[in-house]
Order: C-alpha cells, then sequence, then structure tokens
C-alpha cells in the first residue's frame, strides 16, 4: 500500500480480516493524506455508534443499496474536493 498513489478508496464498513475503522485508522497512520479519498460503503447506518463514526471521519457515505450514478456522483465529488 505504501509504495502506490491512489485517486479515490472504495471500502465497505465490513470486511472479513479488517472493519472500516481498523482500515481508517491503519490508512491514517501511513498514509494521512489519503484519508480525504475515501470512500465508505455500508448498509447499516442504522447503528448509531456506526454511523456517528463514519460521519466523524468526514468521509462521503454511500448508503446501499446504491447504483451507478451514485457512484459517479461520489467519484466526482471526492475528486473535485481532492483536486
Amino acid at each position: 500500500m505504501e509504495t502506490r498513489s491512489y485517486d479515490l478508496i472504495f471500502t465497505d464498513t465490513k470486511m472479513p480480516r479488517m472493519d472500516g475503522p481498523t482500515f481508517y485508522k491503519a490508512l491514517s497512520s501511513r498514509m494521512p493524506a489519503l484519508t480525504r479519498r475515501v470512500v465508505f460503503v455500508t448498509g447499516d447506518l442504522m447503528d448509531r455508534e456506526k454511523r456517528e463514526w463514519l460521519e466523524s471521519t468526514g468521509c462521503l457515505i454511500l448508503a446501499k443499496p446504491f447504483d451507478v450514478n451514485d457512484v459517479r456522483r461520489a467519484v466526482r465529488r471526492v475528486l473535485e474536493v481532492t483536486a
């Protein structure tokens, strides 16, 4: 991860080996500039604790289910802000 540059990172909040908060913490310590380029994908916004954590990151949140137009808007929005 540290030898590459990324324009954008889409990540789910639930993953097999690492959850969203753990991923974000690792990214923050290794490549802090990339934290502005993260889009979190989740189907679990009803969980107040998770929602509050997601909002605290300042990252864009894409709620499931979503369609290709939602993804396009998210990409444009993040890339415009970080350009």
